[in-house]
């Protein structure tokens, strides 16, 4: 059942994003090549995290974990594009570039301190997995927890300004798109504060019960449509 709903997650975003690349090549401008590149990380990112396709990856190279590592970069990619989509539309392009840039330095860092905790991973814990059941790994909770900070720093962003954007928007196509971001965002919030509890969870020895499984599946596919609705008007 995974694997059918990441497939079709897959297929939406693929359609979306043959419809937006064609707009943002004749027409140019960088909100609209923020949304596209969101769109186009969407869909590669929740293909590679697709269970069978993952499973293939890293048998095929070799490698654990690496389908995850690279599934979790396109995570980044979307949040940071989505609010670069956002600060365009808000600011003169002069005052949004900076903002953008530093987000897209923080972001750079944060993955490169991620993929480098993978081959640490790799070279001291061969058999673990980058979740938190082996959470006891401290390479693995440190990049849970760079994933989960940076992951929490985009969302409250996107949800801040999508709910303030909404009411500047009025009642309209952009803001009902908006409205549905921010609830995304805010359902990928709780996802990073129910696996940073699960985390702990693990470190003091008590189980605590896990919704993430269903939050992340609606977070991304909320922030995903609100997104949709707001260019497929």
């Amino acid at each position: 059942m995974d694997s059918l709903l990441y497939a079709l997650c897959a297929v939406i975003g693929g359609v979306a994003f043959a419809y937006l690349l064609p707009l943002a090549l004749r027409h140019p401008n960088p909100a609209r090549t923020a949304i596209t590149v969101a769109t186009g990380s969407f869909t590669v990112g929740i293909a590679i995290a697709n269970p069978v396709v993952s499973d293939v990856i890293d048998r095929v190279m070799g490698l654990p974990n690496l389908a995850r590592v690279i599934a979790h970069g396109y995570a980044i990619v979307i949040a940071a594009s989505a609010e670069a989509m956002l600060l365009f539309l808000a600011l003169p392009a002069e005052q949004a570039r900076p903002r953008v840039s530093r987000r897209i330095v923080a972001s750079a860092i944060a993955y490169g301190g991620m993929v480098t905790l993978w081959l640490v991973t790799y070279a001291v814990a061969p058999t673990a997995r980058l979740t938190v059941d082996f959470a006891r790994v401290p390479t693995v909770a440190a990049y849970l927890a760079i994933y989960l900070s940076a992951f929490v720093a985009f969302t409250v962003d996107i949800a801040r300004m999508c709910w303030w954007f909404a009411r500047v928007a009025g009642r309209s196509w952009l803001s009902r798109g908006l409205r549905i971001t921010a609830v995304g965002a805010c359902f990928g919030l709780a996802y990073c504060v129910n696996k940073a509890l699960y985390l702990g969870g693990v470190w003091l020895d008590v189980e605590p019960i896990g919704v993430a499984l269903y939050i992340i599946k609606h977070g991304d596919v909320d922030l995903y449509v609100g997104f949709m609705w707001r260019h497929l008007k």
